[in-house]
């Protein structure tokens, strides 16, 4: 039998092994610690159901079963390291011709790794056909320090519960159940997850306090929804910190998503964080969101000034508004065809802000388009607009700095200006460095902040000392990733739930 290479799609320590005919298999892997710091992955292998082919048993049930081997080598010298293999039988099932799109079979396994660099070769094959071996491969890389704060992947669990009867799905006193992809669809209306958090003492005193703070935030704008933020209150300790939460995801349209988690000491200095990608699609989320945002619906008076803007005006009012609107809402804006729907989406977006009070709906939209005209003519360069610059940007999304600290060229730097938030999203002490490396077009670039989220450069000094580093390079890796997140498995339903 000859081996065939499936298609493989990586979604951030995610594997899907399928082809156009056979077999369909996510495999799942996320790395954590233990206290005593022995790294191990879990795998979580599924197999989707109505992708095999199913027996016929003596006792007039179906099963299915595919053949999986195992290899994990060590990446440096090609030396196997670990090796298994297993068939991973499926539930008997009564009845085999209405099989449910969402119906997977699941195993975990659980691999003591040291760190380094890994190689993990799959083969796997369904049993009950004459079907080719698919084979696929993915480099990974276990890499804890026992002396950095540091969380685990983060899972994606389709349910959770305490365990009453240890099982191999159990862990932390919870039986949690993985989700199979990071794709949240119309009936999936409760994202649940898990991480672990490792060496907060190395950064915090034992038994001080630590804030960790979970959110939901749109890839496309980078900005956190404040609908779906959590807080805990945790104590520094020498062990690891469970993390296992939930959040009802009903109202989210489909777009893409970021899960974060973020560590703050007493002082909110971020000591830790990290974030993994998901995806949702509703179609009731998203008729309830056009609904909302019909420009049709809003009442606008004649005597209101938004009537008095042109076309031009408008265009550049709802662009700057991108700054402070989710993913869906600037989709929207851009598809209004004509003046009147743009000035009522306007109207209604401040509108809603505000619980539905004209009043301080105008209010608060007079106060950020007069924070559009100073970007404007404070920040305009030769090239753009002042809105469409970093500066612009920064101060329409945050709001103007508590202080600005502007650095004439000097010393063999740059010209720079450093800006200085007080407090920020929850952040202290948050610094913004801009730069001006052309002397002559006035548009600074933005070079280093120290806010979650935003671009991030350990070395922004050497660059303006003139040194050969890139400016854009991201060298935290805190930039929000381009993958979707570990994509753990969901439970197998019992042949009575077909």
């Amino acid at each position: 039998m000859k081996a065939q290479k499936g298609s493989l799609l990586l979604l951030f320590w995610c594997i899907i092994i399928s082809n156009a005919l056979s077999l369909g298999v996510i495999i799942n892997f996320n790395r954590f610690n233990t206290q005593d710091n022995t790294p191990y992955t879990e795998f979580y292998i599924s197999v989707i159901g109505k992708s095999i082919k199913y027996q016929k048993k003596t006792d007039g049930l179906y099963q299915g079963s595919v053949e999986f081997l195992f290899l994990i080598k060590n990446a440096n010298n090609n030396a196997v390291v670990y090796a298994d293999k297993f068939n991973l039988l499926s539930p008997n099932l009564k009845d085999t011709t209405n099989i449910r799109e969402d119906f997977y079979f699941t195993d975990v396994k659980r691999i003591e790794l040291s760190n380094g660099k890994y190689r993990l070769e799959i083969q796997c094959k369904d049993n009950n056909k004459t079907s080719d071996v698919q084979k696929v491969t993915s480099d990974f890389e276990m890499d804890f320090n026992p002396k950095e704060v540091k969380f685990s992947d983060v899972s994606f669990l389709s349910t959770f519960h305490k365990t009453t009867n240890k099982n191999k799905f159990s862990k932390a006193g919870y039986d949690m159940y993985p989700q199979p992809n990071a794709m949240y669809g119309d009936n999936m209306d409760t994202l649940a997850f898990y991480t672990e958090l490792y060496g907060v003492t190395n950064k915090v005193p034992k038994d001080d306090p630590i804030l960790i703070t979970i959110s939901i935030g749109s890839r496309g704008s980078n900005k956190v929804l404040e609908k779906y933020v959590h807080r805990l209150k945790k104590t520094a300790t020498e062990m690891p910190i469970i993390i296992l939460d939930r959040f009802v995801i009903t109202d989210l349209i489909s777009q893409s998503y970021f899960l974060s988690c973020i560590v703050q000491d007493r002082s909110g200095n971020v000591i830790a964080q990290t974030n993994v990608g998901f995806y949702r699609h509703s179609t009731r989320a998203d008729k309830l969101f056009a609904e909302k945002n019909l420009a049709k619906s809003v009442n606008l008076s004649e005597d209101n000034i938004i009537n008095s803007y042109s076309e031009r005006e408008l265009n550049m009012y709802l662009d700057a508004l991108s700054y402070i609107s989710d993913e869906g809402e600037v989709a929207y804006a851009k598809a209004l065809a004509n003046v009147d729907e743009k000035r009522k989406f306007l109207y209604n977006f401040w509108l809603k802000r505000n619980d539905n009070d004209p009043v301080r709906s105008m209010r608060a939209w007079l106060e950020y388009k007069q924070r559009i005209d100073l970007v404007n003519e404070k920040y305009k360069s030769q090239l753009r607009k002042g809105y469409l610059t970093d500066r612009g940007r920064v101060a329409l999304t945050y709001g103007l700095p508590n202080d600005i600290q502007v650095m004439p060229r000097e010393n063999n730097t740059y010209p720079h200006e450093i800006w200085y938030y007080y407090k920020l999203n929850g952040q202290a002490n948050v610094r913004f460095i801009f730069y001006d490396k052309d002397y002559t077009t006035n548009d600074w670039r933005l070079l280093h902040s120290d806010l979650y989220g935003e671009l991030q450069n350990s070395r922004w000094e050497a660059v303006l000392r003139g040194k050969t580093v890139n400016p854009n390079l991201n060298t935290d890796n805190n930039i929000l990733p381009g993958n979707y997140g570990s994509n753990p498995v969901i439970v197998p339903r019992r042949p009575d739930e077909q």
